[in-house]
């Protein structure tokens, strides 16, 4: 996951009755913001269905890289 790519996101909510973890309906965007792009920095995408960032937490939530950008392809 990189700055520009599209994503597919599904954030927990919550457990059912054995304990299987429940996630939301999917959100999508696009990463305009990342950790290594500066100290208080953390991955952010802006979400198309709601029109507003969200932070993503790898470690949590279900991410999905729906297409990956080229970035050294984007000038040609």
């Amino acid at each position: 996951m990189k700055l520009g790519d599209l994503v597919k996101v599904r954030y927990r909510d919550g457990v059912n009755e054995l304990n299987d973890p429940l996630w939301t309906e999917p959100f999508h965007g696009i990463i305009f913001e990342t950790p290594d792009m500066g100290e208080l920095c953390m991955w952010k995408m802006w979400c198309i269905e709601r029109g507003r960032p969200h932070i993503l937490s790898p470690r949590k939530d279900n991410i999905e890289v729906v297409y990956e950008v080229n970035i050294s392809d984007r000038h040609r």
